[in-house]
């Protein structure tokens, strides 16, 4: 854990907020038929899918009211949410694309 922040325990709430969003978003933004992988380990948790691929630039998916679909009925507060409670946490959040086939991977790395 970052030295400047005190351990805390993890609030319920916030854990199923955060849990969640990321597999909302891996269903939301999957291809029919796609799929969908979670996977935690004691230093991070993994949820990937195998949706097409994103246009824009992926440092602004955490950003508040960001949609990939304009259209889209969400408000785009998905990701946000995610990177508010790693960042009280002292976890730190991460987009990764592995391209052909695609393959979308949000990862939450636990504080040391």
């Amino acid at each position: 854990m970052a030295a400047d922040l005190p351990a805390r325990p993890l609030h319920p709430g916030l854990a199923d907020s955060l849990l969640q969003n990321l597999l909302q978003n891996a269903i939301k933004h999957n291809q029919p038929g796609g799929e969908i992988t979670v996977s935690l380990g004691p230093a991070a948790f993994e949820v990937s899918n195998t949706g097409p691929a994103i246009k824009g630039d992926p440092s602004r998916f955490f950003e508040r009211f960001r949609k990939h679909n304009a259209a889209s009925d969400s408000p785009g507060l998905g990701l946000s949410i995610v990177q508010h409670i790693c960042a009280y946490y002292g976890f730190r959040v991460r987009y990764e694309f592995a391209a052909g086939p695609a393959r979308h991977t949000l990862r939450v790395e636990f504080a040391q």
